[in-house]
């Protein structure tokens, strides 16, 4: 819901996409779920760098749906996430 709300104002001059987003740590935020993981995917187009080390409730098929859409990524930390559930 934080993550909904977030980039809604980021993105308040685009109403889809969050074009200034290049980086997002969320990093040990334990209430991450593979909704707010894709929220992030779809709004922040231009995203760069991802960082959601330690936030163990995220699935390997949201985080395959973010890389998917974020065709800019160029670093991804998933350090202390196990990607099998």
């Amino acid at each position: 819901m934080c993550v909904r709300c977030l980039t809604r104002i980021l993105s308040r001059d685009t109403p889809t996409v969050c074009l200034t987003v290049e980086r997002v740590v969320l990093s040990g935020c334990w209430r991450l779920t593979d909704r707010g993981l894709r929220t992030v995917g779809r709004r922040c187009a231009e995203l760069r760098r991802l960082e959601i080390a330690c936030c163990q409730r995220v699935s390997n098929v949201a985080l395959f749906d973010v890389i998917s859409r974020c065709v800019c990524l160029s670093h991804l930390d998933v350090t202390g996430i196990l990607l099998n559930h």
